[in-house]
C-alpha cells in the first residue's frame, strides 16, 4: 500500500503518492534509476522493480536526448506540455534536447462525444442542441487539454467550438506540482543542473498551462489579436462569441481556407506566393513593433489563407507581449543589422539583458560581431535572421546575460514566421522588410514627445527614491542598534544529510539491541536458568526468535532503502 506521509512536500494525498510512485517507476524502466537514486527517492519504488531496474535499461542505440523524450511522451500530457515548452527555450538547454522536444506532439486519442457533453452543457447551462442549430460530434482535432468541434449557431455563424476534457484540471494540478518538488530535488542534488535553474523553469511553465487551462484568457487574447488586426488589410482572427464562452468552453468564428504552407493549394487559387510571402511577415512586424501583442505559435496548422488571399490566424492560445524598452533594443538590433553594424548590434543585445558582473564585454561584442558578420555576408536564399537572432541568444546565455524570456520566446517565433515565408517566397529577406517598422519604432523612441515622457517618468522615480530611502535607512539602523537584524544560512542539501545520519544511528542503535538480545540469550541458555521445554529454557530461545524477527526487520529496510 502507498503510504503518502512518504512524499512531503507536494501533498500529502493518494492521488499525488501514486502518481510520483509512477512517474519514478516510468524513470526507473527507462534507464534513469541513476536519477531516482541521486535524488534519493529510490526507496519510494516497490521492491520487485528496484531489484530488476538493470533489466530495464534502455538500449544503447538510443541517445540521451531521445531517451528523455520518450520518458516525456510517456508520462503524459502535463510533460508533453511542459516539453514542448523547453523547445522554446533554446537559451538554456542544448540544440539536441531542444530538437528532440520539438518532435513532441499534443495529439491523443478523442474522448467519446458522451464523455464530453456533460461538461459541454455544464458551461452552457443548457442542453447543446438548445445552444446550436448543428453541431458535428466527430470532433475536428483531439488534443491533451481540450477536444475541438464544428458546429453552427442558430444564427447561421459556422462556428469551432474548444471543450476542456473532464478532469483534466485535477490531472495538471498534480503533476504541476510534483514537478515543483522534482525540480527542488535536482536543484539540490544535481548542481551541475543549476545554471538552467529547474525550479525558475516549472515555475514559468505553472503559470504557462494555467493560463492554457483558462479559455477566457485564451478568447481575450483572440478578441484582442482580432481588433489589433482590424487596421491591417488582409489579415484577421476569428470573431469571440462571449455568451457562449467560459474557462473551460470557447466559441469562436470558423474560418474556410488553406494552410499557408499549402504552395499548390495556393498556386491553384491563382495567389500570388511573393506578395503573400510579404503580407504574412508585415502582418507579424505589425503585431510585433506596433502592438507589442503578437501570436507566439504561427506554425502552418495556425495560419491559414482564404481564397481572396487574405491571412488567418487561429488558435490564440500562445501569444507573446513585448514592454516598450523591449521594442525599443529590438528595434534598434533589427537597425543595427540592416546598417552591417555589429558592435551595435552587441550593444543592444547587453541592454536587453542583464550581464553576469564576470561578463568579459569585449570578448563578448567580438563573439556576437562574428556570428552577425557570418549571417549578413550570407546570400539572401540562405540568410536566416531568426536562426541568426537564437544564436546570439544562445551566444548570450553562455557569456552571462540573461535575456528576458519574451525575447527567447519571440526569437522561436520569428524562426516559424520565416521559415513559412521562405515556404512561398525562397528569395523573401526578412530583415528588409523588418527594418522600416525598426526604424519608425526607433523614430518614435527618439521624438520630443517620447523624450519629454521619459523626463517625466525618471523625475518621478527620482522623487520616490529622495522620499522612500531615508526612511528604509532610518529602519535598518533602528533595527541593528535594537539588535533585531537576523541573518539567515541555508545549506541546499543538509537537511537530507542530517536525515540520513539519524537513519543511519537508528539502524546502528538497532543493531546493538539485537546483538545485546542475542548475547543475553546465548547466556540463559549456557546457565540453563529459568524453566525449560523438551530440555531448552524457554527465555532463551524466545529471546532467539525476537533477535531473530528484529534482524529480519532490519534487513529488509536497508534492502528497502536500496543500500548495504
Amino acid at each position: 500500500m502507498v503510504r503518502p506521509f512518504l512524499f512531503r512536500g507536494i501533498g500529502r494525498t493518494y492521488r499525488h503518492a501514486v502518481r510520483l510512485r509512477q512517474i519514478l517507476e516510468v524513470l526507473l524502466a527507462e534507464g534513469f534509476g541513476f536519477v531516482v537514486v541521486r535524488m534519493n527517492l529510490h526507496k519510494l519504488i516497490r521492491l520487485p522493480k528496484r531489484l530488476r531496474r538493470s533489466l530495464t535499461a534502455a538500449p544503447s542505440a538510443v541517445t540521451f536526448p531521445e531517451q528523455i523524450r520518450r520518458v516525456v511522451e510517456e508520462l503524459g500530457p502535463t510533460f508533453i506540455k511542459f516539453g514542448q515548452m523547453l523547445a522554446t527555450r533554446p537559451d538554456v538547454l542544448p540544440a539536441t534536447y531542444v530538437r528532440e522536444f520539438s518532435q513532441l506532439q499534443d495529439h491523443v486519442a478523442p474522448l467519446a462525444f458522451n464523455d464530453i457533453k456533460p461538461v459541454l452543457e455544464a458551461e452552457l447551462g443548457r442542453p447543446f442542441d438548445e445552444a446550436f442549430a448543428s453541431f458535428d460530434p466527430e470532433p475536428l482535432a483531439s488534443a491533451s487539454l481540450a477536444q475541438v468541434y464544428a458546429a453552427v449557431l442558430h444564427g447561421g455563424e459556422a462556428v469551432v467550438v474548444k471543450v476542456q476534457r473532464p478532469g483534466i484540471r485535477e490531472v495538471v494540478r498534480t503533476d504541476v506540482e510534483i514537478l515543483r518538488y522534482l525540480a527542488v530535488k535536482l536543484d539540490e542534488r544535481f548542481p551541475e543542473l543549476r545554471p538552467i535553474q529547474p525550479r525558475e523553469l516549472v515555475g514559468e511553465f505553472a503559470v504557462t498551462i494555467k493560463r492554457e487551462l483558462d479559455f477566457s484568457s485564451e478568447a481575450g487574447n483572440t478578441d484582442r489579436l482580432r481588433k489589433n488586426l482590424e487596421s491591417f488589410e488582409g489579415a484577421r482572427a476569428p470573431r469571440v462569441f462571449w455568451e457562449y464562452t467560459t474557462d473551460r468552453l470557447l466559441v469562436v468564428e470558423r474560418f474556410e481556407g488553406v494552410r499557408a504552407d499549402d504552395v499548390r493549394a495556393i498556386e491553384d487559387a491563382g495567389l500570388e506566393r511573393a506578395a503573400l510571402a510579404r503580407r504574412l511577415v508585415e502582418c507579424f512586424m505589425k503585431q510585433v513593433f506596433v502592438d507589442g501583442f503578437y501570436h507566439a505559435d504561427p506554425h502552418p496548422g495556425n495560419v491559414l489563407v482564404a481564397p481572396g488571399g487574405e491571412i488567418l490566424l487561429v488558435d490564440c492560445g500562445a501569444m507573446g507581449y513585448l514592454t516598450a524598452d523591449h521594442l525599443n533594443s529590438l528595434g534598434g538590433f533589427l537597425l543595427a543589422f540592416s546598417e552591417g553594424n555589429y558592435e551595435r548590434v552587441a550593444t543592444e543585445v547587453l541592454r536587453l539583458g542583464g550581464a553576469d558582473e564576470l561578463l568579459d564585454i569585449n570578448r563578448f561584442k567580438s563573439d556576437a560581431a562574428a556570428v552577425v558578420a557570418r549571417y549578413y555576408a550570407m546570400p539572401l536564399r540562405y540568410m536566416r535572421i531568426g536562426t541568426m537572432i537564437e544564436e546570439i541568444t544562445v551566444l548570450a546565455y553562455r557569456n552571462g546575460v540573461r535575456l528576458p524570456r519574451e525575447l527567447v520566446l519571440l526569437a522561436k517565433t520569428i524562426v516559424l514566421i520565416e521559415n513559412l515565408a521562405r515556404t512561398l517566397d525562397p528569395n523573401l529577406r526578412l530583415v528588409d522588410i523588418a527594418a522600416p517598422f525598426a526604424r519608425d519604432l526607433v523614430k518614435k523612441r527618439y521624438s520630443p514627445v517620447s523624450l519629454t515622457k521619459s523626463f517625466a517618468y525618471g523625475v518621478s522615480d527620482l522623487n520616490y527614491y529622495l522620499n522612500e530611502v531615508p526612511r528604509d535607512v532610518s529602519v535598518l539602523i533602528k533595527k541593528l542598534l535594537r539588535g533585531n537584524v537576523k541573518f539567515g544560512l541555508d545549506h541546499l542539501g543538509l537537511s537530507d544529510a542530517i536525515g540520513e545520519l539519524d537513519r543511519s544511528m537508528n539502524r546502528l542503535s538497532f543493531a546493538v539491541v539485537v546483538a545485546s538480545i542475542v548475547v543475553g540469550s546465548a547466556l540463559i541458555f549456557a546457565s540453563g536458568i529459568g524453566p525449560h521445554a523438551y530440555g531448552y529454557p524457554i527465555l532463551g530461545v524466545v529471546g532467539f526468535v525476537f533477535a531473530g524477527l528484529l534482524g529480519l526487520s532490519l534487513v529488509f529496510a536497508i534492502l528497502r532503502s536500496g543500500r548495504l
